[in-house]
């Protein structure tokens, strides 16, 4: 059938007529009654020709006087009401654009929902609790609760509920509060992102909070909460796309040899301490197997499995963050090398003692040439390499453990590498980084700071041992 090539208006009395002609020349008529009818609303129906049309708006015209005239029936009262919303809506610009019914509509669904009133301090009490008892890491709960409590602060809210501090009514933060607090602050697009994916959530929790789990939650469940929609839910998330930082050779070569040479090195040529020795293993891991820096410090020796004919590390569900962490991540023989010269004996934590672990961190990578690491850089550099190595991005994504296929690759992690620099990058192993005798190729002590090695001299001038 032709589409019609145009609709023309043919009467301005109620409901109206239009005719539209398509391109074969025939006519057809629509009667649009764009005045709600009681419950039925807006009414639109096409007719072949012009007389019925005509006879069934006048069939419309009859039944909205009829309709209309029931008012008569409304008390004095009633009446009375109804005149001062229409005078509302007219002063609040709103006239124009939505009925009386509509109105009252959006009343009932907003003003009664399912479990009553609920304030904002009490709602964040609640939405924690949840995902504490769902089992969000502590990182992640301090990080919600500290974007929770910021919003707050720009409510004016107390951090836990207080009968003695007013709280706002959850049902009267709109996208405009949202919009005002982000606007208030110098941030970057991903804190944006970040802070509106947490509010929407809390929001979320608001209208499902008996089936509320999270980004799962399916938007088909039972909203009987505190509110009946999400104010944010039609909200722009910002794109915050960027190039994942990435190592070169040379670079991931210095952190293992860094690494592996991490006790402080005495002026007489001596060594003492071991303090970075024991993460040999946690940065061969992070860099030929492409852990997350959480996963790294919660793996066991008794998840790398080299005694089998296929070397791998096994990624238990206690150690990952998602379902889909849960995964066995194949190791290359550069990786064997490294991790069989880490310190003995191989039980207990990769990471050894877990004190002092950033700093322990951070003198590793100084040592290695960094005034700033880039943050997961080790992991995007497995990505990347990997990705340029097999050309398979599902099995790539299977072993960063993504939770949503190839997604999150392409978004994050994909870069552009030569396979031939892929192939050189899985081959850094111990013999290509150390030198022919097995010793510590130099590298520039950055781990001691000027007032321990004034130290240093001064007990090496007495005599006594370091």
């Amino acid at each position: 059938m032709a589409r019609p090539k145009r609709a023309e208006l043919t009467t301005q009395d109620w409901p109206k007529i239009r005719i539209q002609t398509r391109k074969d020349g025939k006519a057809s008529y629509q009667v649009d009654s764009v005045i709600p009818l009681g419950e039925e609303g807006r009414r639109r129906k096409r007719f072949k020709d012009r007389p019925s049309a005509e006879s069934y708006a006048a069939a419309l015209r009859a039944e909205f006087a009829n309709h209309a005239g029931s008012g008569f029936a409304l008390s004095d009262t009633q009446r009375a009401d109804a005149r001062a919303a229409f005078a509302f809506l007219d002063d609040s610009g709103l006239g124009a654009s939505t009925t009386l019914l509509e109105a009252v509509r959006f009343y009932a669904l907003h003003a009664r929902p399912g479990k009553g009133n609920i304030t904002y301090a009490a709602l964040v009490v609640s939405y924690l609790a949840n995902r504490r008892k769902a089992g969000l890491r502590p990182a992640s709960m301090a990080g919600l609760t500290r974007r929770l409590d910021t919003f707050g602060r720009f409510l004016g809210e107390p951090k836990t509920p207080d009968i003695k501090t007013p709280s706002r009514d959850i049902k009267t933060i709109t996208r405009a509060t949202v919009e005002a607090w982000l606007d208030s602050r110098p941030i970057t697009a991903t804190t944006r992102r970040n802070d509106l994916r947490v509010l929407s959530g809390l929001f979320e929790y608001a209208m499902r909070p008996d089936s509320y789990a999270g980004r799962r939650t399916r938007r088909t469940a039972a909203v009987n909460g505190w509110l009946a929609a999400n104010p944010l839910a039609d909200m722009m998330i910002p794109e915050t796309h960027h190039e994942p930082a990435t190592l070169s050779n040379e670079q991931a070569a210095g952190i293992l040899r860094a690494a592996y040479d991490t006790r402080h090195r005495h002026p007489d040529g001596s060594f003492y301490g071991e303090d970075h020795n024991a993460l040999l293993p946690y940065w061969t891991l992070a860099l030929f197997a492409g852990l997350r820096p959480s996963e790294l410090q919660r793996l066991d020796w008794r998840d790398i499995r080299l005694d089998r004919a296929e070397p791998v590390v096994h990624i238990r569900r206690d150690a990952t963050k998602t379902k889909a962490g849960v995964r066995l991540v194949p190791l290359c023989e550069a990786a064997v090398a490294w991790l069989r010269l880490a310190p003995l004996p191989h039980a207990g934590p990769i990471i050894g003692s877990p004190s002092n672990f950033a700093v322990r961190l951070r003198r590793v990578t100084r040592a290695a040439g960094f005034d700033r690491y880039p943050v997961d850089a080790a992991r995007h550099t497995f990505a990347t390499n990997r990705m340029a190595l097999t050309a398979d991005a599902a099995r790539v994504a299977s072993e960063l453990g993504h939770a949503n296929a190839t997604g999150v690759l392409f978004t994050h992690y994909r870069a552009l590498a030569e396979p031939e620099t892929a192939r050189a990058f899985f081959r850094l192993g111990p013999d290509s980084v150390l030198d022919r005798d097995g010793k510590i190729i130099p590298i520039r002590q950055a781990t001691t700071t000027p007032a321990k090695q004034q130290r240093t001299r001064r007990t090496a001038a007495r005599g006594n041992p370091p």
